[in-house]
């Protein structure tokens, strides 16, 4: 995990945050509650602190020494357990989704063999959709990654962040959050509110009781549908720019470009981060006409998430379903 990610880790559960009345209604219940952070690729470290006797306890790389703290470590853990008001957040596109899941299944020992397998047998019957198996890929990449093991030229990982397999692998590394933290005693049902962003709404729903296979059938009939649609559409490749002005700003700037450039602003991070998708050529002209001090940062993802023009899409998955 790297040192940003431990020190945000920290920062989420060493403090109590203070209520603030733009979160949604639930947590007007509560003056003060903790935010477990589910978002990728931060969720198992946040997981280790949740388990950690001391805030401040270092995070060790080591798999087994992990292992080890968390079943000794549940001072946290049993606060949680016992009625200290939290709330869960999961995120989005733009994760590098594999490696967090891979840690999450080998910390916690987790089996997801049972969701995949039932999710393959109903889409058994869709034609054309594109291969999904993480627990191959996560093998693959740890011999990959093994100087002493041969590698296994039989399997080969696609591109991770193609929305056909960042989609479900998202959704199931969410789940594999999910099932880690009720392992440890923590069901997360017992959240005073969970928040999702973009595709975090599954997750959500899942929190809720979305059954995980319904869940994750989903996610690849959603995922396959944009990888269809974004191409034809000139939606698909680099598409989705982070802008870091304010929002009336950055629609200022959009509203001097010609219509063709087809950018929207369907994302707003904060006073000053915004993101906009639309195609790459459109993404290249806003940046000829923002300030020069402002800066930009493409997202991680291959199709242009929000975009209403990506809509089609729906249409395209109900097809299939």
């Amino acid at each position: 995990m790297s040192q940003s990610a431990v020190e945000a880790t920290r920062i989420a559960f060493g403090r109590f945050h203070r209520l603030r009345r733009t979160f949604s209604r639930p947590f007007l219940k509560h003056e003060t509650f903790l935010t477990i952070d589910l978002r990728i690729p931060s969720c198992s470290g946040v997981i280790d602190v949740v388990t950690s006797e001391a805030i401040d306890v270092p995070l060790t790389t080591n798999h087994t020494a992990r292992a080890d703290e968390i079943a000794r470590s549940k001072r946290l853990l049993d606060r949680l357990a016992a009625g200290t008001p939290y709330a869960v957040v999961f995120g989005g596109q733009g994760a590098d989704w594999l490696p967090a899941l891979a840690e999450l299944v080998r910390i916690h020992r987790l089996d997801l063999s049972d969701v995949l397998d039932n999710t393959e047998q109903r889409l058994a019957p869709v034609p054309g959709l594109p291969e999904f198996a993480p627990l191959a890929w996560i093998d693959a990449q740890a011999i990959a990654d093994s100087e002493s093991v041969e590698v296994d030229e039989s399997v080969t990982i696609p591109d991770l962040i193609a929305p056909s397999q960042s989609l479900p692998g998202v959704l199931l590394t969410q789940i594999a959050a999910l099932r880690s933290l009720r392992g440890l005693g923590l069901d997360a049902h017992g959240a005073v509110s969970a928040i999702g962003h973009s595709q975090g709404l599954l997750a959500v729903e899942v929190l809720h009781g979305l059954d995980e296979v319904d869940a994750l059938v989903l996610a690849r009939l959603i995922g396959a549908a944009v990888s269809r649609v974004a191409p034809a559409l000139g939606l698909a490749g680099e598409t989705m720019l982070h802008v870091a002005a304010p929002l009336s700003e950055v629609e200022a700037a959009i509203a001097s470009l010609p219509t063709s450039s087809r950018l929207v602003v369907r994302l707003r991070n904060g006073r000053r981060s915004c993101v906009v998708s639309g195609p790459a050529v459109g993404l290249e002209r806003l940046r000829g006409v923002l300030d020069e001090n402002i800066v930009t940062d493409p997202l991680r993802t291959q199709a242009a998430f929000h975009h209403p023009e990506l809509e089609i899409g729906r249409a395209s998955c109900r097809e299939r379903v």
